[in-house]
């Protein structure tokens, strides 16, 4: 085979390479968005947490605030009780002081509940704390073992980029344009090999003076539809 043809297979061949090694480095980006997601999720459900506890700590000051204003007015209508001298006014006290009794009751009552609640709002904001914590870890550790898995795919590239470069070095100017251009053009396959008569990347056939000339491996030979270098099927690899 015509030795720009190999240099091209070659250079195929690297190409297809650093496209899977260029994949393996894009992939690292999602996963180290899904770390630092887990943290952020994290601390959004502590913040979430915390304000609950506020808003606790808050309803139930409000309570017994409450309880404290509600108890003041029962004590004061009972000192007003034993001033009054008509019957209505002794009668509407009387209606006065049931209700800051009944309302001082059901403020009491709230505290009480409150303080039942008060030990799962604290334990579920120990266990966000404790979630933050953990995911933190495991962000951390996958952070490491991306970096060094980035490092290993970094280094493979620099070999593969060297190889190409190796590859292409002797390949004419017109020749290594057309190729390159081929190559972003096509999806990253600008040489294809001859299978029969048909191209194997777009299937089109050759008319048999071309599909000779392929086989025989003498010069380049490009698909008359795709545009694509064709190489023999027995075509080396690096």
């Amino acid at each position: 085979m015509h030795p720009d043809l190999d240099r091209l297979v070659r250079a195929q061949e690297i190409d297809r390479l650093l496209t899977e090694t260029r994949g393996r480095l894009d992939g690292l980006a999602p996963r180290r968005k899904a770390a630092a997601d887990a943290v952020a999720a994290a601390r959004e459900a502590l913040a979430q947490a915390e304000e609950r506890s506020k808003a606790f700590v808050l309803a139930r000051r409000t309570a017994e605030k409450d309880v404290e204003t509600f108890g003041e007015q029962e004590r004061k209508f009972q000192t007003q009780l034993t001033q009054v001298k008509k019957n209505e006014e002794y009668s509407a006290l009387l209606h006065e002081i049931e209700g800051a009794k009944r309302k001082r009751s059901e403020r009491e009552t709230a505290v009480l509940e409150s303080m039942d609640e008060e030990g799962r709002v604290v334990a579920a904001v120990a266990a966000a704390k404790a979630a933050v914590a953990a995911a933190e870890r495991a962000a951390e550790a996958d952070r490491a073992t991306i970096a060094m898995e980035e490092a290993g795919v970094r280094g493979e590239e620099e070999a593969l980029v060297a190889r190409r470069d190796v590859a292409l070095a002797d390949l004419p100017s017109i020749l290594r344009s057309r190729y390159d251009r081929l190559l972003g053009a096509k999806r990253g396959v600008a040489v294809a090999v001859l299978e029969g008569d048909a191209c194997a990347a777009c299937g089109s056939h050759l008319p048999p003076q071309k599909a000779i000339a392929v086989r025989r491996g003498d010069g380049v030979v490009e698909c008359p539809d795709c545009g694509r270098i064709l190489v023999p099927v027995s075509a080396p690899t690096p």
